[in-house]
């Protein structure tokens, strides 16, 4: 369990994420070049209960800002507490942000992460159009680049894209699943990486799960990619 007691944090603070009892995993990110390791996704792992389960939880008593919270300074303290190195891709509400005096504590605690974060829009809870400008200012004052969690689904598609203006659109598994049988997700995957590009926005194709799958994905344009058969969380 990431133990938050360990951080330089606040009374507030410490009181808040003391609570949590939740750990990370880290799921690979490969470069389609090389197939080197560029970076992780650190993903929440709570006691007791799945992520979907937790996030249910707390959205529906209106406290979605503490899993915010702790899925940043927990993910980052765990990434750091194993020597991980590269990118890290952590997900988030785009309905929550930090407040300034959080911003300036989780900086004061992790001062060289900005250079290596991905902040990863989820795409199943609502946006409220505030705080994500308040988010995106956070987010540009300190050089962290921003993702799109599963496009085509739930709330990500092209109206995210042109709200969040990411650097980054992950391919959700709906689109990846079987892609070597099926043309239409082939042609559909071809415009969305041209469409894509065309914006300097990377292409993360993600959830791959055979090697039929990883062949496809290797002759396209495809930036990055990850899955259970390049890697499990670990």
């Amino acid at each position: 369990m990431v133990a938050f007691s360990d951080l330089q944090l606040n009374d507030a603070l410490a009181e808040t994420l003391g609570k949590l009892k939740i750990d990370f995993a880290f799921q690979p990110i490969f470069c389609n070049n090389s197939l080197k390791r560029v970076g992780y996704e650190a993903l929440m792992r709570p006691l007791g209960s799945t992520p979907l389960q937790l996030i249910k939880e707390y959205n529906m008593k209106n406290e979605l800002h503490t899993l915010e919270l702790a899925t940043f300074f927990g993910a980052s303290k765990a990434y750091y507490d194993r020597g991980l190195t590269g990118m890290i891709s952590i997900n988030s509400f785009p309905s929550e942000c930090f407040s300034q005096d959080e911003s300036k504590i989780f900086f004061q605690c992790f001062p060289n992460i900005a250079k290596e974060m991905f902040v990863e829009i989820l795409e199943y809870t609502d946006l409220n159009l505030d705080k994500w400008i308040l988010k995106r200012e956070q987010i540009r004052a300190n050089d962290i680049r921003i993702s799109i969690d599963d496009f085509g689904s739930g709330n990500n598609d092209m109206m995210a894209v042109n709200v969040f203006q990411p650097n980054e659109v992950k391919i959700d598994r709906s689109i990846i699943k079987d892609i070597h049988k099926h043309a239409e997700n082939q042609d559909r995957l071809f415009q969305l990486i041209e469409t894509f590009h065309a914006r300097n926005i990377h292409v993360l194709a993600e959830g791959i799960e055979c090697k039929e799958e990883l062949e496809f994905l290797l002759t396209t344009k495809a930036d990055y990619l990850q899955g259970f058969y390049l890697g499990m969380p670990e």
